[in-house]
């Protein structure tokens, strides 16, 4: 009877086992969605405690997750189930002694006609115990001594990694290698952004108090890009011109650091940015945008100005035409210096 129970037992454990295999991290099952849908996932995590597994799948590019305790698959999944009810089945009918009996019986003429009884024993190896018919004295026969032959010496190491790379081999599913995938990517994005910052804070010198709002206005200016008034462009014929020249920083702003915050991006617009705070003292840009009839930038020389403002004038005055040129502006943006280049 014990060793019935002890098979029993055994046979259970087998039953057990299997099931821990059919629930191992990587393996895919059907799982059924919150609106019905039942779709493929991959097992991440199994608790025996909680009776759940944890479950990922890849959808629209994201990886998603739940949990789904042990009824939900088994509901899903059809041969789990079977496995399990084979296992308590095996465990409901436990070896009764009327079982064994036929066989004892079956097999005591042989043992008497050979002059012993012996114990079947199918599945356990037990020691023989045989019983003399003359002496009546129980005698233990030993079992024949096999010679064992040691197996080739192997690197521990080699097969763990031989059995690790192999089970991860075969772990791995088509969504769990898209997990990874996506894991890969993002972690290059995030490499790539920190060597954007890095760069930005490189070319912007971090000691000026401005900084940020001197890095806002590079990136405005890269991104509207243009193309800047040139020389050999032809003249327009204006009756009134209405023309401004940028001023570039002098010596006294550079040495406060202030930061350059008008852009003529082309022969007609002139963009002014105001530096602000937001309420939660966040700093961002607010541009104005003028149009004249021609924008002169920082690089523009005198001789260009000359030609495009002031020599149409000129010429009117020598065909006997009436021409006036004024400039108007606060102290310090130039006018004098303009005028009498």
């Amino acid at each position: 009877k014990l060793r019935g129970h002890f098979l029993d037992a055994v046979s259970f454990a087998k039953v057990s086992f299997s099931m821990s295999e059919k629930l191992a991290v990587g393996t895919r099952i059907s799982i059924q969605r919150s609106d019905g849908r039942v779709h493929d996932a991959v097992v991440t995590s199994v608790n025996n405690a909680t009776r759940c597994v944890t479950v990922e799948w890849f959808e629209h590019g994201e990886t998603k997750g739940k949990e789904v305790d042990f009824p939900g698959v088994f509901a899903i999944n059809p041969e789990l189930r079977v496995a399990k009810e084979q296992g308590v089945r095996s465990i409901a009918k436990p070896r009764s002694r009327q079982s064994e009996r036929p066989m004892q019986r079956l097999q005591s003429p042989l043992a008497l006609r050979n002059g012993n009884i012996a114990a079947p024993s199918p599945r356990l190896s037990t020691p023989v115990i045989s019983q003399q018919r003359g002496g009546g004295r129980l005698r233990q026969l030993k079992p024949p001594q096999v010679r064992q032959i040691p197996p080739p010496a192997v690197d521990a190491s080699q097969v763990k990694e031989s059995k690790q790379g192999s089970a991860a081999a075969k772990r791995k599913s088509h969504c769990v290698k898209e997990v990874e995938k996506i894991r890969k990517q993002r972690e290059e994005r995030r490499a790539k952004h920190a060597d954007v910052v890095q760069q930005r804070k490189d070319d912007v010198d971090v000691s000026n108090p401005n900084w940020e709002f001197l890095r806002m206005v590079r990136e405005f200016r890269q991104q509207i890009g243009g193309k800047p008034l040139q020389i050999s462009e032809p003249v327009g014929n204006h009756r009134i011109c209405v023309c401004v020249r940028k001023r570039p920083l002098n010596k006294k702003e550079i040495s406060k650091k202030d930061i350059d915050v008008v852009t003529t991006p082309d022969k007609e617009n002139t963009i002014v940015h105001e530096c602000k705070l937001k309420v939660d003292l966040t700093k961002y840009l607010e541009n104005h945008q003028f149009r004249f009839d021609y924008s002169f930038g920082e690089s523009a020389t005198n001789a260009m100005v000359y030609r495009f403002t002031a020599q149409p004038l000129v010429e009117t005055i020598f065909d006997r035409g009436m021409a006036t040129c004024f400039a108007y502006g606060q102290t310090g943006s130039g006018k004098t210096h303009v005028m009498s280049c």
